[in-house]
């Protein structure tokens, strides 16, 4: 990794300023050689130079106006669902309910605070979304009745509503519960002790 990121960079344990003020210091102290430097220099901005970002106006060059209606192209989001779809992992299907039969399945009981949450599907860094779909959403397009419940007012579920989400569990043929953490419960410089879901 030869990038230092500026974002974790701003915290009060590593300033902006650190590789200014020690690089040279590891230099002389021999914890680090020129040519490693140069190795990460030619890394960084050999690939820059290949793009032309170093040809004057960076404005008028061959790569300057890729905007989001590229980025969001037809083309570039079927590459995306592509990649997504190949990096699913199914852990179980013992009674083969998956894939859900889109005629099939009716009525359908979405349980969980995530379910109908666009921001916590974009993770930690992450730029504008093409479009925001929510699980809740998915499926509400996909089936053709689905009713929702939050069941936790947020991730950590410190208090949950069981009443209601019993009740739908009960009564729809088929439940799904959207569970798992935000960045109110993992980020960068916050790290957790264990795997358990959180709350109740």
């Amino acid at each position: 990794m030869d990038v230092e990121c500026s974002t974790s960079a701003r915290s009060k344990d590593f300033p902006v300023s650190y590789l200014r003020n020690y690089t040279k210091s590891a230099v002389e102290k021999r914890k680090v050689t020129v040519s490693e430097i140069d190795r990460a220099l030619h890394n960084l901005f050999s690939t820059r130079m290949r793009l032309g970002l170093f040809n004057g106006d960076p404005t008028k060059q061959l790569y300057s106006d890729i905007g989001p209606d590229q980025v969001c192209s037809q083309e570039h989001q079927a590459l995306a669902l592509e990649a997504a779809l190949d990096g699913i992992a199914l852990l179980k299907n013992a009674d083969r309910l998956l894939p859900l039969s889109k005629s099939g399945i009716s009525p359908l009981a979405v349980i969980g605070p995530k379910a109908h949450n666009s921001t916590n599907l974009l993770g930690n860094y992450f730029g504008p979304a093409c479009k925001n779909v929510t699980i809740l959403e998915g499926l509400r397009n996909y089936v053709s009745s689905a009713s929702y419940e939050k069941g936790c007012n947020n991730v950590s579920c410190t208090s949950a509503e069981k009443k209601k989400p019993v009740e739908m569990a009960q009564t729809e043929d088929q439940e799904i519960l959207v569970m798992g953490l935000d960045q109110s419960q993992e980020k960068e410089r916050l790290d957790r002790m264990d795997l358990v879901l959180p709350g109740k």
